[in-house]
């Protein structure tokens, strides 16, 4: 098939020795996380992810009351 574009089995080899380049592992841990987040938005679909990649994708925002302004919510109120 090579042959009929005019290129040899060497040629292709040569150019992919010189022209690939393998990712890193933190490169293909971010690829395999981007697609996980995106499974997340298929309504149904469960997507597993350990604790790390869930606290990566956003999974564990704290925006709960802190002690104080649970008070001071609670002072608001009229009884």
């Amino acid at each position: 098939m090579m042959e009929e574009i005019g290129v040899t089995q060497e040629q292709a080899e040569k150019w992919i020795n010189e022209h690939y380049q393998r990712p890193d592992d933190e490169t293909v841990a971010r690829e395999i996380l981007d697609a996980k987040c995106a499974e997340m938005e298929v309504p149904g679909h469960l997507v597993e992810f350990d604790p790390d990649e869930a606290e990566a994708c956003g999974a564990f925002v704290e925006d709960a009351l802190d002690e104080e302004e649970a008070l001071e919510a609670a002072l608001d109120q009229e009884v």
